[in-house]
């Protein structure tokens, strides 16, 4: 019992010497680039069960000193740590945003796939999504929206700082010229989407 103990001290202590001691606050903010190295850890995790910085750079196509250096900034701030120095594996809390990234991107590839969107612009703008979106929104978002109100949803998520008059969501979302008809189907799919 003891010595699993002294174990688990040690291994701790290498991951600490490895990484510099974490410096991770619950208030700091993972960034999109960290979300999608940790997405990437964990689906290469999946394929093969290790991963090492070089096999991060060839799936982000990224230069191997850059995943070099997020992958020591993730380390620091805990939510990744190494093994031996060759292995990089997800601690629990960059597991739970790993996952999490995962899932949203799923979600809106379907919905974008769903909303009639080719499938290589779906992908793209999923990945857009996955990031822009906080977790009490993606948790209202995961019930049924009508094809109208998706496609509201997905102009207002994809333009934050846009005001949309009645005009623009008819010719944007419905193609269609504006009637006083157009302008209660819009109010009710709004008022929808705000209840959701």
């Amino acid at each position: 019992m003891i010595s699993l103990i002294a174990r688990m001290a040690w291994e701790t202590k290498k991951q600490k010497d490895q990484c510099g001691e974490a410096s991770f606050s619950e208030s700091s903010i993972l960034h999109e680039v960290g979300e999608d190295y940790l997405k990437a850890i964990l689906l290469l995790q999946e394929k093969h069960s290790e991963v090492r910085c070089i096999d991060l750079a060839n799936y982000l196509n990224r230069a191997k000193p850059t995943v070099t250096n997020m992958v020591h900034r993730l380390c620091k701030e805990g939510f990744i740590y190494k093994i031996d120095e060759k292995y990089i594996r997800l601690t629990d809390k960059g597991l739970y945003i790993a996952e999490i990234m995962i899932e949203r991107h799923k979600f809106f590839m379907n919905w974008l796939i769903d909303a009639d969107i080719d499938s290589k612009e779906a992908e793209h703008e999923a990945c857009r999504l996955e990031h822009a979106i906080s977790t009490k929104t993606f948790e209202k978002l995961k019930i049924e929206l009508t094809v109208k109100e998706s496609e509201i949803f997905a102009l207002l998520i994809m333009n934050p700082k846009r005001v949309f008059t009645y005009e623009m969501f008819m010719d944007l979302v419905w193609h269609e010229d504006y009637t006083y008809y157009s302008r209660k189907a819009v109010n009710n799919h709004v008022s929808n989407l705000r209840k959701n």
